[in-house]
């Protein structure tokens, strides 16, 4: 049985929060925006659930037809807590507090637990997702939800919450590998999140139509990372657009631009990504021409390749690594790769799983149809997401250090785009991007007043 508490004013909600942080226990915080459908960079918080270990349900009211308004001011104690705060979605609450310490993302420890993490929508009650369905063209509808069901949404997830926190095998693969997804990579794909994009409204619209282009708020929309996918590697969509998949080839890409005027868009990609990835994986020297290039020159006999042989090239590396066929004459790159993956592979069936670079254990019964190339496929795109994240997350944390108005506006696997501002030294910025490269993994640098027309520099 859950006790209720609906805090009435700013005063006893500091109070509250300070009382419950002096416990030092974990809490549950469940927030609820106003609007299911927009994204929570533009959002606004309806109502907060705070709940404690005895089941005490304290509900702070901001934006709903049934509680007191309060000021947002009200969760400044939130953010000087000590305890551990577990919230429904780190990145989503991020949105609210920009304030990451101590926040724990359920999600991500069910992820890194079980593999796969349980849609929200599964707590919600009848009601909730019948509003959601018949008032699907209207905003702000949690504002309408009657309040009780909303605390019995909050009940469900505690409930989903309390077992599997109550779970010392869950603390512990937290703390031997959780660290990097909730510490590192969720406040930067929130940062790049909260950036937005700037877009040309009118060219928006003509490349993804009048759906898409009601997400438009204040001349920018909004990616959104969903990082709870087997390898780490995030998708990202939102409102019908996927982000992480732009068309080269439609002119699509013209509608993003610069918000600074003068300012320009630059593109750091890392070159051939992922050979160097299974080059430093296995232990082989790294190429100092475009890795591409270097195994397109063994299959033609080319000195130089035109771009023909050089798309052809990579088509036939690709087969080589995990279709059917293999070099006619043995190439020591592949010799090495083959001799790896057998060891890798007889390793994983051994031991029913294997770990990622950064020691996130992966069960192979979490894959379909676990094959040694599709395996060793899965392994290469974790080290792909965790290497690049903590990089990316470098460059947060120094575009913050210099006060640079330059901002993360977009990451897609082998690459990221900031917008960049002219009031920034932007020799210093490049130098930065440059940095990225350390280790044997070459970056190539393009720069354009808009996505479609990157110019490399």
């Amino acid at each position: 049985m859950f006790n209720l508490k609906v805090i009435e004013t700013e005063e006893e909600g500091k109070q509250v929060l300070f009382d419950l942080d002096q416990n030092n226990e974990l809490l549950v915080g469940v927030p609820v925006f106003t609007d299911a459908k927009a994204h929570p960079a533009v959002n606004t918080l309806s109502v907060l659930f705070v709940i404690d270990m005895q089941k005490t349900i304290f509900v702070f009211g901001f934006d709903h037809s049934e509680t007191p308004q309060l000021p947002l001011s009200v969760l400044d104690q939130y953010d000087f807590c000590k305890g551990t705060i577990a919230v429904p979605n780190k990145k989503d609450w991020m949105h609210v507090r920009d304030i990451p310490h101590n926040i724990l993302d359920i999600e991500a420890a069910e992820f890194i637990r079980n593999g796969s993490v349980t849609d929200i929508s599964t707590f919600y009650p009848r009601i909730m997702s019948e509003m959601y369905g018949r008032f699907r063209q209207l905003r702000n509808v949690n504002k309408s939800v009657p309040l009780m069901k909303l605390v019995e949404f909050a009940e469900n997830f505690w409930e989903h919450s309390a077992k599997l926190l109550g779970d010392s095998q869950t603390w512990d693969v937290l703390q031997q590998s959780g660290a990097h997804i909730n510490n590192v990579a969720i406040p930067v794909y929130q940062n790049i999140e909260a950036n937005g994009l700037k877009v040309d409204e009118e060219k928006f619209r003509k490349h993804f139509g009048e759906k898409a282009s009601r997400n438009i708020v204040n001349g920018y929309v909004y990616s959104q990372y969903h990082p709870y996918n087997i390898t780490g590697r995030p998708s990202n969509s939102f409102g019908g657009v996927n982000y992480a998949a732009l068309p080269k080839e439609d002119g699509s890409r013209e509608a993003f631009v610069s918000r600074f005027v003068a300012g320009s868009l630059i593109l750091a990609d890392f070159e051939s990504f992922h050979l160097r990835l299974i080059a430093d994986l296995i232990g082989y020297p790294q190429p100092s021409i475009p890795f591409h290039e270097y195994l397109g020159r063994m299959y033609s006999g080319a000195a130089h390749l035109t771009q023909e042989q050089y798309e052809e090239g990579k088509r036939t590396t690709f087969t080589y690594l995990y279709g059917e066929h293999r070099p006619t004459s043995p190439i020591d790159f592949f010799e090495k790769v083959y001799n790896w993956i057998d060891t890798f592979w007889a390793d994983t069936q051994f031991e029913g799983s294997f770990k990622t670079k950064l020691g996130r254990e992966i069960q192979l019964d979490w894959i379909d149809n676990p094959t040694k190339a599709k395996v060793f496929s899965y392994l290469i795109q974790s080290y792909e997401s965790e290497l690049s994240v903590t990089r990316l997350s470098d460059l947060y944390t120094f575009f913050g250090l210099h006060a640079f108005d330059s901002k993360l506006v977009l990451y897609t696997y082998d690459s990221v785009m900031i917008d960049c501002s002219p009031t920034d030294d932007r020799k210093l910025v490049l130098k930065k991007l440059n940095d990225m490269s350390l280790g044997g993994f070459p970056i190539r640098i393009y720069e354009g007043k808009n996505y479609n027309s990157m110019v490399k520099i």
